[in-house]
């Protein structure tokens, strides 16, 4: 790779579940083959997965061998190798203090642009992710949950979510938002759904990939999960790393910030 050519920094929250990892590594064949010529690194953005990773003695990410590191060392590898400029893409869906800490690492000296998280406060996406994602949603005798991650203490994360909360009351009869952190709750939610008038749950992660959470609150067998508390079969339809209308919105931003360094 030419040493003066931007490098593409994703900047993942990361999952420690084999199978959204897949999903992760399919992502980033995608995005290299998009921008073939340029090196695509990436950086766990949480010292706890990282710590984990280790620990299990897992030393890369991907088959590739990208190696399983924080941005901030990665900054430094970097600037080491001669490298001047790079665009960090944050793989997060909204903003809150995962991305506060991305645009506030030192860079080491490096250039950077940053791409944009794929929601906001402000609304950006809302209207182009609930049209990627409705198609998955819920047949007929199908109810259909949306899955958001929220917030506990940051409203910011919130917004998109109640944006979307609030397009389903007006648009959709049984389709509902429901929160894994924030309003609208699980208990706020689950209680007023009539089980028996529905053959299947569909659940719509609007996450990078179905995780943990997905995998531990949502649809774990037991009485407490969202499926034990509804008693119906569920699908999970994809996560936004696996949907190619979303999956543009984050390479347009990434687009977009190699043009502001002077190199789209």
């Amino acid at each position: 790779m030419p040493v003066n050519r931007p490098v593409i920094i994703i900047a993942a929250y990361g999952t420690g579940e084999p199978e959204a990892q897949k999903c992760l590594e399919a992502l980033d064949g995608q995005l290299r083959r998009h921008f073939a010529g340029y090196e695509v690194r990436w950086a766990i953005l949480v010292d706890w997965l990282i710590k984990r990773f280790k620990k299990e003695g897992k030393i890369n990410l991907f088959a590739r061998g990208e190696p399983v590191q924080g941005l901030a060392e990665l900054y430094k590898e970097l600037k080491a190798a001669g490298k001047t400029e790079a665009v960090v893409q944050g793989l997060l869906v909204h903003e809150g203090s995962i991305s506060d800490g991305v645009y506030q690492m030192p860079t080491e000296g490096l250039r950077v642009e940053y791409g944009k998280s794929l929601l906001d406060a402000a609304g950006r996406n809302v209207d182009e992710v609930l049209k990627a994602v409705s198609p998955y949603f819920g047949k007929e005798k199908e109810i259909t949950i949306l899955i958001g991650h929220g917030s506990g203490d940051d409203e910011r994360a919130n917004v998109p979510f109640q944006r979307m909360d609030s397009y389903l009351k007006e648009h959709y009869a049984d389709a509902y938002m429901c929160m894994i952190h924030g309003s609208p709750s699980p208990d706020e939610i689950l209680p007023g759904i009539d089980s028996a008038r529905f053959r299947r749950v569909v659940f719509v992660p609007l996450m990078i990939t179905a995780g943990e959470h997905v995998l531990h609150e949502v649809v774990a067998d037991n009485p407490k999960s969202w499926v034990g508390r509804l008693k119906l079969p569920y699908k999970v339809a994809p996560s936004f790393s696996e949907i190619p209308e979303v999956v543009a919105i984050y390479i347009k931003s990434i687009e977009d910030a190699l043009r502001r360094l002077g190199a789209g």
